[in-house]
């Protein structure tokens, strides 16, 4: 370990959306404790691991922060780097490896109480047949349908389905989906695994004529931007992504000083459900202005645009703008671009992420319009930034 620094490499898919939440709570623990660097960041999928690869080894980094699936050897992979490491994912459950992830009971409660409000009569659980994670949720789904005494039944997908692969065409869970979906009694009410998955449930019940949310209602897990691209919109548990980031790097750096692996995985509760079209409506009891601060807190860091504001409100842009800068002082376009920066310059300064890595993280397509973006306002290219408040 070095004497002037601790150096962490973050490895998982630097892309994703859900990952990214993750990714700012670790640079959040990283901004309190200037000592800690992190190391730039690589896609690493169960796929690509084999016996060439390379692991993260002492010497390069003194610990590892991990969002990666399972797979044939990836914890011995992982392992053979000699450091300590932990996984903020819920898809491997291997005691060797130390995890963190969201609370699966959590989800249950929050689904389950507004399902039950919804006038759900019985309950449909739709998950990954090839993630962990989604067995952990389907378990505590299950207990808390039984605190109700109404039917349940799940439901299993047998294809990926994650934020890069939109609900591919999946025959042997679209027979089962039809059967679960069209038995009575109606509501149905539907958790499934993450948004993508509900999105795929949400178009099976248009494909067989069933009426959402009157007979079938859906929830997804990640709040995430597929929740808000589509109509019905998605009413979506928000996971608690930064609280995981912080969390991971806590605990991760007291591995490093000789502290104890968690026994048991830790678990961080979802305190919030987002309500949408899938459900029965947007959240009428927040105005337009508050719930679009809301949105743009949630999502700076990773792109959010005005459009996707509008789509999610349904409302004119002039009256978004208006009724914002009335409420707060300035335009929804200027709040996104206060928070990106201000999280732009998190990565440039605390982490050794090239830039080219850094640009799509913020939702730039090309790292010339992020330097762009990032000279207009902080006077300088993000290298030389780096360079000026390096140690900082």
């Amino acid at each position: 370990m070095s004497q002037e620094s601790i150096v962490i490499g973050v490895y998982g898919l630097a892309t994703e959306e859900s990952i990214g939440r993750h990714l700012s709570g670790v640079v959040r623990y990283v901004r309190k404790h200037p000592k800690i660097v992190l190391h730039e960041f690589y896609d690493v999928a169960p796929s690509d691991v084999d016996e060439k690869s390379s692991p993260p080894r002492q010497g390069n980094v003194d610990g590892v922060l991990l969002a990666v699936g399972t797979g044939p050897g990836i914890v011995d992979w992982i392992l053979s780097g000699g450091v300590p490491a932990l996984n903020m994912v819920a898809d491997i459950l291997d005691p060797r490896l130390p995890a963190i992830y969201t609370q699966p009971a959590s989800i249950a409660k929050l689904a389950v109480d507004h399902l039950r409000d919804c006038g759900c009569r019985r309950y449909l659980h739709v998950g990954s047949g090839s993630s962990m994670g989604s067995a952990l949720r389907v378990k505590a789904f299950e207990q808390a349908v039984a605190a109700t005494g109404c039917p349940f039944s799940h439901v299993n997908t047998t294809k990926k389905h994650d934020e890069f692969n939109p609900a591919p065409d999946d025959p042997v869970c679209s027979e089962a989906l039809a059967r679960a979906l069209t038995a009575a009694p109606w509501p149905v009410g539907v958790l499934a695994t993450n948004d993508v998955i509900a999105r795929m449930v949400l178009g099976r019940a248009a494909t067989l004529g069933l009426d959402v949310p009157e007979q079938v209602a859906v929830v997804g897990v990640a709040d995430s931007f597929t929740a808000i691209s589509q109509s019905p919109t998605l009413t979506s548990i928000r996971t608690p992504g930064k609280r995981i980031g912080y969390r991971a790097m806590e605990r991760l750096a007291k591995m490093i000083r000789g502290g104890r692996h968690p026994r048991k995985p830790i678990e961080v509760p979802a305190t919030e459900l987002i309500v949408r079209e899938s459900t029965g409506g947007m959240n009428n009891q927040m105005e337009n202005a508050t719930r679009a601060m809301e949105l743009i807190h949630s999502r700076a860091d990773s792109g959010i645009s005005i459009e996707d504001i509008l789509q999610t409100l349904s409302i004119s842009r002039r009256t978004l703008n208006v009724n914002f800068k009335k409420q707060f002082g300035r335009t929804p376009g200027e709040e996104i671009q206060r928070l990106r920066i201000a999280y732009a310059i998190d990565l440039v300064v605390h982490t050794r992420f090239p830039i080219d890595r850094i640009a799509p993280r913020l939702g730039f397509e090309e790292p010339t319009s992020f330097t762009k973006f990032f000279r207009k306002h902080t006077g300088s290219s993000p290298t030389a930034y780096r360079k000026q408040h390096a140690g900082h």
